[in-house]
């Protein structure tokens, strides 16, 4: 219905609100992923803890493939969540169980978890660089990769190829920005 207000303006009847009155708006804004309203979703520390216990409460990167396992993520992921956790040639308990707590606290959906990882917590977004450690894991793990073990002068140059390509890939926008934005992923 149209009536006139009191400014003498035609258009539709406004109800006057309370002033006291607030209304909550909740929120819709998550960067790092929708938190899970449940725990359903979270991973078993007990059975990671158990599998380091096993190892002496150390693991190599060989090793690391069961924690991917237990812990519901890629497998190529495994390199770049180990160099997160530690620099040295073992991972304690301790080095993963601080690394998995800022996982589990903060980051919550895939694409949150890829860039802390691959970013070792440093950004929240990537850069070439940060692919590195993933595509030498591919390299490393993959079946269909083996035929590059026998030449491995040329990993570097298959690593900076195929990086150049997700870069090149992801930015669409040529705005000649060498960083992917974690929006940009999801």
């Amino acid at each position: 219905a149209v009536v006139s207000t009191q400014s003498g303006h035609y258009g539709r009847a406004r109800k006057k609100q309370s002033p006291h009155k607030t209304s909550v708006i909740p929120k819709f804004y998550f960067p790092m992923g929708k938190p899970f309203e449940n725990t359903a979703n979270a991973v078993d520390l007990s059975s990671i803890k158990k599998f380091f216990g096993n190892n002496n409460d150390t693991v190599t990167l060989k090793q690391f493939a069961e924690i991917m396992k237990l812990m519901e993520l890629p497998l190529y992921w495994k390199r770049p969540l180990y160099e997160a956790c530690t620099s040295s040639s073992t991972c304690t308990y301790d080095q993963f169980h601080q690394v998995f707590e800022h996982l589990v606290t903060y980051c919550h959906d895939h694409v949150a978890k890829f860039v802390r990882i691959l970013s070792k917590g440093k950004r929240s977004y990537l850069v070439a660089e940060d692919f590195t450690n993933l595509v030498q894991d591919v390299i490393d793990s993959h079946p269909g990769m083996s035929f590059l073990d026998n030449a491995p002068e040329f990993h570097a140059r298959y690593i900076e190829t195929v990086v150049g390509r997700i870069m090149y890939n992801v930015n669409r926008s040529w705005t000649k920005k060498k960083k992917v934005p974690t929006a940009t992923l999801r």
